[in-house]
């Protein structure tokens, strides 16, 4: 059931103490531990990604973390260059 989690209880806490508005977002008041858990400045906006902790596996190094970026990124250059080849190839075969 929705609102009974350990987090659900806490924000409904907060908005009880009047630390947060009664839609539940960040205001003056609110306390920074729970911005920092929530992953928001003191204004209550997201923080961006790069500044986010990231959980990594133990005994993974940087360059590995960065792997899954990279290959998405070759992924859809290989997957794009395969289409302008296909399509070359259909033009050609066109003309002649």
């Amino acid at each position: 059931r929705w609102g009974l989690g350990p987090m659900a209880q806490k924000k409904k806490s907060l908005v009880k103490d009047g630390k947060l508005d009664k839609h539940g977002k960040p205001n003056a008041s609110t306390p920074t531990e729970y911005l920092a858990q929530m992953g928001m400045d003191a204004s209550g906006k997201p923080l961006p990604a790069a500044s986010k902790p990231r959980i990594e596996e133990v005994g993974s190094t940087g360059s590995e973390a960065a792997a899954p970026e990279s290959t998405d990124k070759k992924k859809k250059k290989d997957k794009k260059e395969k289409k302008e080849k296909k399509e070359k190839k259909e033009k050609k075969e066109k003309k002649e």
